[in-house]
């Protein structure tokens, strides 16, 4: 991987890419990439000697890592040796399971005391993905707003529960902290990055040069709901299975602890327990991912769909699946629909 390793005198800033261990590839590269779109445009637009982004890549002690798929990503500076950075950008990592990532968090503190130290002499920090755990890690954003990726939600509101976490955002900028949703979302932190050193119009000329939506500012409508896996209670696998089974009908709570023989406090506390949501957030939770499956894989009317998932009144269930996914069911079909599934555009002859 080339790295640009001389800091022009005039650039339009300079980007530190911190290379770790288990880093997916694209989410380091890619954002080099967009920085190299970006200087393309900007000596197109304001000549050759116009102020540039230039960037180094920089690993704990200089040498090089191991990104995912065996791929080794060379580094030109150490934590030690590093340059003055206008942003430091930590990207998205392999998550290998829970336990392994919370001991890999724990033993980053030699990098998360040195990127608190780099925040503090002026540097900006941008993270990625799983990668806005290790920038939670610094204790940063304390009494911040920020986003993740939606599929660790939970694990990331445990984990810091002083942080205001706003899951459905894409990207989030507090103070001098840029925080990106998952994975691919570094395309568009990197636009967010152009244009936070450029000008908008620099940012949108290299969005359209990479096909990136730039009017997309939500990770919501991707967004499945956790808690839908098999429980390993008996009590709330017993009662996740019967409104599986009776999801087209009008439940009550008060029916549903009956069918498990316990008290509806027992049914809240024993769901909260397990999936962090109250039995009817769970229901709620099951039918819209329920609705998101007929609208994605089947041809049927929307009124239909919203009968079987149990909801007589069809604003209502709108009303509540455009606030949980940010788009209404028509629009989530539209763009979720596999393309071979959607109507043929008329030919006129």
């Amino acid at each position: 991987m080339n790295t640009q390793t001389n800091r022009k005198q005039e650039a339009a800033a300079h980007i530190g890419l911190i290379a770790l261990d288990g880093c997916y590839t694209s989410s380091l590269a890619g954002i080099i990439d967009s920085l190299q779109i970006a200087n393309a445009h900007i000596r197109n637009s304001h000549g050759e000697h116009a102020p540039q982004f230039s960037w180094e890549i920089i690993s704990r002690t200089g040498a090089p890592v191991m990104a995912t798929g065996h791929f080794p990503i060379a580094a030109s500076h150490s934590l030690a040796n590093a340059n003055h950075c206008d942003l430091l950008y930590i990207p998205s990592l392999f998550y290998s399971g829970k336990r392994t990532f919370s001991q890999w968090l724990s033993e980053q503190q030699d990098i998360c005391a040195w990127l608190e130290q780099r925040w503090r002499a002026g540097s900006r920090l941008a993270a990625n993905c799983t990668g806005t755990f290790l920038l939670a890690e610094t204790g940063l954003l304390n009494g911040r707003q920020a986003t993740c990726t939606w599929w660790l939600e939970q694990q990331f509101r445990f984990r810091y529960p002083r942080i205001t976490l706003k899951v459905n955002e894409l990207i989030i900028q507090d103070e001098r902290l840029i925080s990106a949703g998952a994975m691919s979302s570094y395309l568009h932190l990197a636009t967010h990055i152009i244009e936070l050193f450029t000008t908008p119009e620099i940012a949108a000329s290299c969005a359209k040069s990479m096909l990136i939506d730039m009017g997309q500012s939500a990770q919501a409508p991707y967004k499945s709901f956790s808690g839908m896996e098999d429980s390993l209670d008996p009590i709330t696998a017993k009662a996740t299975f019967w409104l599986q089974e009776h999801l087209h009908e009008h439940i009550e709570m008060t029916q549903l602890a009956s069918e498990v023989n316990v008290s509806q406090r027992t049914l809240i506390r024993k769901f909260k327990a397990e999936f962090s949501v109250s039995p009817l957030t769970y229901l709620q939770n099951l039918r819209i991912e329920t609705a998101k499956k007929l609208l994605e894989g089947s041809s049927l009317p929307l009124a239909d769909i919203i009968e079987q998932v149990g909801y007589a009144d069809a604003s209502s269930f709108s009303r509540l699946f455009h606030k949980r996914q940010g788009i209404t069911p028509a629009m989530y079909r539209h763009r979720f629909r596999p393309t071979d599934n959607r109507p043929k555009p008329q030919v006129e002859s």
